[in-house]
């Protein structure tokens, strides 16, 4: 509804010509009246208007009598002579005192803003250029009592005093105090003085507290603030950053206009939120519509936000981490959950290692204090991975890990952020997990029979490059051929396995010895360990140490079983696998390892060790695995 009404208001100001329109048209006034989301700021567009009238203070203060309020606002301006009086009273009018960059009221209708005040009974003004005076009184200010003008005698000094009458079953005290807020909202800034008494309690006898409104412009925040100026079509805006409250915040002439804008990410897809990061922009180019709350012109805010994104902001973030380098460690506690959570962020949504902000150390580990983003993702290519800690693991001495482990607990939402950048890189420690590769020079030093069976482990190359492995495959099982019933595999569950052929062939295998957490005891618990796409299965268990031996019979038999011990794991390995399609897939892996064996004419199956080795080792298999599962 309103931004019909405005449309219709728009359309009717453009035919305007001349003078404007005198206060006989209602229902122009009526559309006007509700471009104002909240009546209480006609307070905010008189003292504009003080302003404007280049006035030195304007006061605010009330009285109620039985159901009906006054409220009074008096300045100091130039004051009116009776033409002045009469443009007051006219429609998209405005005759202004001040410069015109520096005056903030344009349209000549926020003098009818106190029409929209619910139960408006009387309006009265009092106004003197020093050398004459007037008295102006009408009823309803909405066109429909005569308005009487006239010339006073008495001895009133120069500036003019509003007093607005309405009905209201507010207690004073809760008027006034709805109207300060008003006044602390949007003029806060405004150079000149404001006040507005405030009865202390709700009584009518009250004694009124007399509330400044001001504050400094220059001093809004003790938070680092900064202040910078850019230039962009001939206009200049004036930007404040500090640390605070992320609130955004856009003025014209230092009295607000709207925190609904994001002037870090305006006219981009994806909308910044740091949190902790508080930007104001000031102009008197910004050009607003009747109501005040938006810009006309919002495209403006597109080259602004740029400029903030990608030069104000990068030297802020400069400016604050030099600051911290020279602040006490009491003042450092002050800023640093701040200044952290604002660094992850940034990170999350430029995580560029060319930012400043990727050259914070807030990143907190347990042995190495704290690392950058930089530092962090300098390490990850070099050593592979980093860890992170569970918070149930105490008492362990992090410093044997050669990689960094970070702490549970960081600045803003870094851990997800990690994860999602640096994925199987990324390693969260569980307790009953704490098994690694055996670190030095002796995890490199295989015997010839341990090497063999490295070499054969892993899925078959034709199981992960030839979609035909079916069709081509004319071997048999049990007296049965495979191209004679595809039933057997299933064709569905077939589809399935060339979906995962990617994962299978960049998956890497590597045999080497696990150790416990304090990287000496040999792992007896674990039989592989999957970390960053890679199956490193340990050389200590003693079902692997069976495998090795089988190794030395038939390699690529041994290299089957090793891949089928991982791949039935299916709480950590390609866990997304249904189990009809592990079994599949270690079938085919088997078909195809069994078919390049009696291709090259190999009688090592045929042996009597090698048959007693594989009924021994097939039965202690299935004893673990059901072990393992159980």
């Amino acid at each position: 509804m309103a931004a019909k009404n405005k449309k219709k208001l728009q359309d009717t100001l453009d035919e305007i010509t001349g003078a404007g329109i005198q206060a006989d048209s209602q229902q122009l006034k009526k559309d006007m009246r509700a471009q104002f989301s909240n009546y209480r700021e006609w307070i905010r567009e008189y003292v504009v208007n003080a302003y404007d009238a280049l006035a030195t203070y304007c006061r605010v203060s009330g009285e109620k009598h039985g159901d009906e309020i006054t409220v009074t606002v008096q300045d100091d301006g130039k004051g009116m002579r009776k033409p002045r009086i009469e443009n007051f009273f006219t429609l998209y009018a405005s005759e202004k005192d001040m410069e015109a960059d520096r005056a903030i009221g344009t349209h000549g209708i926020g003098k009818l803003s106190i029409a929209a005040i619910p139960d408006q009974l009387r309006f009265e003004m009092e106004t003197s250029d020093g050398t004459e005076a007037w008295l102006a009184k009408t009823g309803k200010l909405d066109g429909i009592e005569d308005i009487r003008v006239g010339m006073i005698s008495k001895d009133i000094p120069k500036g003019t005093t509003f007093r607005i009458t309405f009905k209201s079953n507010n207690s004073l005290m809760r008027e006034m105090t709805l109207l300060k807020e008003i006044l602390v909202m949007y003029t806060r800034f405004l150079p000149i003085n404001i006040a507005i008494a405030v009865p202390m309690t709700e009584h009518e006898d009250a004694t009124h507290i007399l509330h400044s409104i001001n504050e400094n412009w220059d001093s809004y925040s003790d938070y680092f603030s900064r202040k910078y100026t850019l230039e962009i079509k001939g206009d200049s805006f004036e930007v404040h950053m500090n640390l605070g409250e992320n609130v955004h915040e856009v003025y014209q002439n230092k009295v607000l206009v709207s925190s609904n804008y994001n002037l870090l990410s305006h006219g981009l897809k994806k909308e910044w939120a740091l949190g902790y990061l508080a930007i104001r922009v000031n102009s008197s180019s910004f050009e607003l519509p009747f109501g005040r709350h938006c810009l006309s012109d919002e495209d403006i805010l597109n080259p602004i936000s740029r400029k903030i994104r990608n030069e104000l902001l990068p030297q802020y973030m400069t400016d604050l981490y030099n600051y911290l380098q020279q602040v006490s460690a009491a003042d450092l506690r002050f800023y640093e959950y701040k200044v952290d959570a604002l660094t992850s962020n940034l990170i999350s949504f430029e995580p560029s290692l060319n930012k400043p902000w990727s050259r914070h150390e807030f990143i907190r580990t347990q042995s190495l204090g704290k690392l950058s983003f930089k530092e962090l993702t300098e390490t990850v290519i070099a050593k592979g991975r980093f860890f992170i800690e569970d918070e149930s693991n105490a008492g362990i001495d992090y410093s044997n890990f050669s990689e960094p482990v970070l702490h549970h607990e960081q600045a803003g939402d870094l851990i997800t952020l990690l994860k999602l950048l640096f994925k199987d890189r990324c390693i969260f420690l569980k307790s009953t997990d704490l098994v690694f590769e055996k670190q030095g020079e002796s995890s490199t030093e295989l015997n010839d029979l341990q090497k063999t069976f490295e070499k054969n482990l892993g899925f078959h190359p034709d199981l992960i490059s030839r979609e035909d492995l079916i069709d081509e495959t004319d071997e048999e099982m049990d007296g049965k051929s495979y191209d004679d019933d595809l039933s057997f595999f299933g064709q569905g569950l077939f589809n399935e396995v060339k979906e995962a052929c990617q994962d299978l062939s960049t998956l890497k295998w590597k045999a080497s010895f696990l150790v416990e957490k304090d990287f000496t005891t040999p792992c007896q618990t674990h039989m592989f360990i999957y970390a960053n796409h890679t199956i490193i299965l340990n050389l200590y268990h003693p079902l692997i140490e069976k495998l090795v031996a089988l190794a030395a019979v038939n390699p690529k038999l041994a290299g089957h079983w090793g891949v089928s011990l991982c791949l039935e794991d299916g709480r950590n390995v390609f866990p997304y696998l249904s189990s009809d399609t592990r079994k599949e897939l270690l079938m085919l892996d088997g078909i195809a390892k069994l078919a390049e064996v009696k291709s090259s004419g190999s009688k090592e199956q045929d042996s009597e060790a090698y048959n007693e080795l594989f009924t021994e080792f097939r039965r202690n298999l299935n004893d673990s695995l059901r072990k393992n599962m159980n």
